[in-house]
């Protein structure tokens, strides 16, 4: 079964057992909310938002603990004016403390210095690839540079490097009623070429909330990509969960330490709507990295409860597949478990 490393079922079992020893193994990072591409999906809050994360604060926690990877979250493009910059720096620490990197893109600025990074196995990518048509891409992504991003995308494969059926790169597929027809060739094209394809749903967020009657497919033609999915892959198919959700430090873009106000968890896109967070800390020079774990486990402690009843009731969102990170009940249960063994 074809896996994109960064999510891959074992991927999740090692950070998923540091956690149990009270370790957060992953660094989630929101850059700025810069970004050249206008898609009728987006859900980045603020484009004019810039990363002020202070780097040597942040260097600070990679030589405080091995951590395995580094997440950099799909709110605003990582490659595009000053978050490339700060997308850079931090790709030089992952290659000098030995951490692999992450990242969401539009490939609109696939770089000779990315490439690098790719060919030396410390960046992986998840692209976005919803349509091979020009118009189609236009009208999703606003721009008219639709064909140059089509010929990057259909260029990637070069850079697969898969071993043991686990991936470096993923293909983000939103199926809507513009791209319908193309999402069956899009997935098989991606599977031949070892790139994990992974279909996620409309997000009621952002412009998705504006377009999001619009664009939306209705739960039996979601149900028809899955199972024709399913028959492709020859096995069930879901969204995997991201290990970043339970076992992740979020920071915001603005030098917060984040959790989803609901759960504490790092992550709050499996809920496929409007993020709702709470800003536990300010990040900077002064901030441990025991702080920062003492105050992510506490908030998540007072809501052990609420999401144990929450599982008990059986209520689940996500549809056909799922949102950014994984099914709800499936997180909340694997985290559930965790807890179990931590005992806090």
């Amino acid at each position: 079964m074809l896996e994109y490393l960064p999510w891959a079922q074992s991927t999740l079992e090692k950070a998923l057992e540091k956690y149990t020893r009270r370790t957060f193994s992953i660094l989630d990072v929101e850059l700025g909310g810069e970004c050249n591409y206008h898609c009728v999906y987006c859900d980045s809050p603020d484009r004019k938002k810039k990363c002020i994360i202070p780097m040597d604060a942040f260097e600070n926690l990679f030589s405080a603990q091995k951590f395995d990877w580094l997440f950099i979250c799909g709110l605003g493009e990582p490659t595009y004016n000053h978050n490339y910059d700060i997308l850079l720096k931090m790709l030089s620490l992952c290659e000098q403390y030995d951490v692999k990197c992450s990242i969401f893109s539009n490939l609109s600025n696939l770089t000779s210095e990315l490439i690098h990074y790719i060919e030396a196995e410390v960046l992986y990518i998840f692209f976005k690839y919803d349509s091979p048509q020009t118009s189609t891409v236009k009208t999703l992504y606003g721009i008219e540079s639709a064909q140059q991003q089509i010929q990057t995308v259909k260029g990637m494969k070069k850079y697969v490097r898969c071993k043991d059926n686990k991936t470096n790169l993923a293909a983000s597929i939103v199926p809507t009623q513009l791209n319908y027809k193309d999402i069956m060739n899009i997935v098989e094209e991606c599977v031949n070429a070892n790139i994990f394809p992974l279909l996620g749903e409309l997000e009621l967020s952002g412009k998705g909330e504006t377009n999001y009657e619009n664009l939306r497919l209705n739960s039996e033609e979601l149900k028809k990509i899955k199972d024709n999915t399913e028959e492709l892959l020859g096995h069930e198919y879901q969204i995997p969960v991201c290990p970043s959700v339970i076992s992740g430090i979020h920071f915001s873009s603005d030098s917060y330490i984040t959790v989803d106000a609901f759960s504490g968890l790092s992550c709050h896109w499996f809920w496929l709507e409007e993020p709702k967070v709470n800003q536990l800390l300010q990040f900077n020079a002064n901030s441990s990295l025991t702080e920062v774990t003492d105050v992510i486990l506490n908030y998540r402690t007072e809501r052990l409860k609420d999401i144990e009843a929450y599982v008990r009731e059986k209520k689940d969102v996500g549809g056909a597949f799922g949102g950014c990170g994984g099914k709800i009940g499936t997180i909340f249960e694997q985290y559930l478990a965790c807890h179990k063994e931590m005992r806090i």
